[in-house]
C-alpha cells in the first residue's frame, strides 16, 4: 500500500519527521508492507439492483416508498 495524501493534523506529520525520525519510518514501512489487494472485499463486478433492472434508483426507490406505504396501510388501517 502506498500512501496517496497526508492530512497532518496540528503538524503531528513535521513533528514526527523532525523529532522521531525513526518512527516516521516505521509508519511507512508498515503501511508499504500492508497487500492492499489481500484487503480487498468489494467486488467490481457486482451489480445493482438498479442496473440489473434496468431503471434509475429514484424510480426504484419511488417504487419501494410506495410499496411500503401501501403496506404499512394494510397493516395498521385506519389507525394513522
Amino acid at each position: 500500500m502506498n500512501i496517496g495524501a497526508v492530512y497532518s493534523h496540528l503538524n503531528g506529520v513535521e513533528f514526527l519527521m523532525v523529532h522521531q525520525p525513526d518512527l516516521w519510518g516505521e509508519v511507512r514501512d508498515v503501511i508499504s508492507s500492508v497487500d492492499a489487494e489481500a484487503c480487498r472485499t468489494k467486488e467490481a463486478d457486482a451489480v445493482t439492483i438498479a442496473k440489473a433492472l434496468d431503471k434509475s434508483e429514484k424510480t426504484i426507490n419511488t417504487h419501494r416508498d410506495k410499496a411500503l406505504a401501501a403496506l404499512r396501510a394494510a397493516i395498521l388501517g385506519d389507525e394513522q
